[in-house]
């Protein structure tokens, strides 16, 4: 996130907290706050476009619901990709015209 700040400094970035451990109280407030099982760890806004990342290690794998969900973003035309380094979302977001 410090990265893409640095470059895109006035974009906004918003993290997606779904993989973080909770008391069963905490889950019960989350999803009735809209927790979405699977979906991305971050939505970048900049310059009236809206892009959404999954963040993954070198070895991770993206679960059957984030890939759910990614499918249903980009069907419906929401720019998303799955990520392992800032190099890697910085290309993607060139590849969408996104100067960086």
């Amino acid at each position: 996130r410090r990265e893409l700040r640095k470059k895109l400094p006035a974009a906004r970035i918003i993290a997606i907290p779904n993989a973080g451990k909770r008391g069963a109280t905490a889950i019960r407030t989350a999803k009735a706050e809209g927790l979405a099982k699977g979906a991305p760890d971050m939505v970048v806004l900049w310059n009236g476009e809206t892009v959404f990342l999954e963040w993954k290690n070198k070895n991770g794998k993206a679960s059957p619901q984030q890939v759910d969900w990614l499918n249903w973003l980009h069907i419906n035309g929401h720019p998303c990709a799955v990520v392992r380094t800032w190099q890697g979302a910085f290309g993607f977001l060139r590849t969408l015209g996104w100067a960086l």
